[in-house]
């Protein structure tokens, strides 16, 4: 069972496919219905029971640190590092790793995901502190990436989408690493640009390492290319514009049994954890409202 803490977002490249755009500002840093996307990204890291959120910045890099630097969303302090080169994504991890813990969650910045929250949460609990994980899923746009063979839940290898002969899983962009695995690794002098996918995970999954997580990403868009790019507008619509339901809680998430002052007593309402499941997945916030007559009254006391 894992207790991770940390999120490391890869926030270092230049974005060259993208032209003039990214010619002085970051990728990250685009402004996308008023705002940065970046922005957007870390409030919904935020949303996870993590202490800190680490970005890896490179090209344009104060920019970032300008902006999110000692920050605190929703509680989690925000923390932007730049290396002083570019070094790739595995790189970037190897230059600050005396600042990572021992498991992190890796993302890409210029990534946008689907999925339940809730799920996503349940998996991390479960998995084993002894591997590497990569979050995997089945691509909707077969002919932009590669595939990754399994077998179980252990990764066997990569196949490039030059070569691939049918749709299989594929890499999200999300990650969870043991920082020992990294340093491992037969890099002993960072001269080079060096990338998670060439030069690290083909490596543990040789060594038995490296396992995937199928069934939680649903779906996933990037937009590291100029026509992703113009899609991004969008997709960011469709993903944050949500419904909000407001849930009372008495006789609707717990049976009213009177001023409840431990957990212990608390009776939750009968399918109600489906039903919220399920809703949570449906473009939908879910607020709880109380108004906590029971300390007004002085039940408490």
């Amino acid at each position: 069972m894992l207790n991770i803490k940390q999120i490391v977002v890869l926030c270092g490249g230049s974005g060259s496919r993208l032209g003039n755009v990214t010619k002085e500002i970051p990728k990250p840093m685009l402004m996308v219905r008023g705002v940065p996307y970046l922005d957007l990204l870390v409030q919904e890291l935020a949303q996870f029971p993590v202490d800190e959120i680490v970005l890896l910045a490179g090209y344009k890099g104060e920019t970032i640190r300008n902006h999110l630097d000692d920050k605190i969303v929703n509680g989690v302090k925000i923390k932007v590092l730049i290396e002083d080169q570019p070094r790739g994504t595995l790189g970037a991890l190897l230059y600050h790793s005396d600042q990572l813990e021992e498991q992190f969650i890796v993302c890409n910045a210029d990534t946008m995901w689907t999925y339940k929250i809730i799920d996503f949460y349940q998996a991390l609990k479960v998995l084993d502190k002894n591997f590497s994980y990569i979050f995997t899923t089945i691509p909707k746009n077969e002919n932009r990436y590669g595939n990754i063979m399994i077998e179980g839940d252990f990764i066997r290898d990569f196949e490039e989408k030059e070569n691939k002969i049918a749709v299989n899983l594929i890499n999200s962009g999300i990650y969870v690493l043991k920082k020992e695995h990294l340093l491992d690794l037969p890099f002993l002098e960072i001269t080079k640009k060096l990338d998670l996918e060439a030069h690290c995970f083909k490596l543990l999954a040789s060594k038995g390492l490296l396992k995937c997580v199928n069934n939680i990403i649903i779906d996933f868009f990037d937009f590291g290319t100029p026509a992703s790019f113009r899609e991004l507008s969008d997709q960011v619509l469709i993903k944050f514009s949500k419904k909000i339901i407001f849930l009372d809680r008495d006789n609707t998430i717990n049976h009213d049994n009177g001023y409840i002052s431990y957990p212990s007593k608390v009776v939750i309402c009968e399918s109600f954890l489906e039903i919220c499941d399920e809703l949570s997945g449906s473009n939908r916030f879910l607020v709880v409202i109380s108004n906590q007559g029971g300390i007004a009254k002085e039940k408490f006391l």
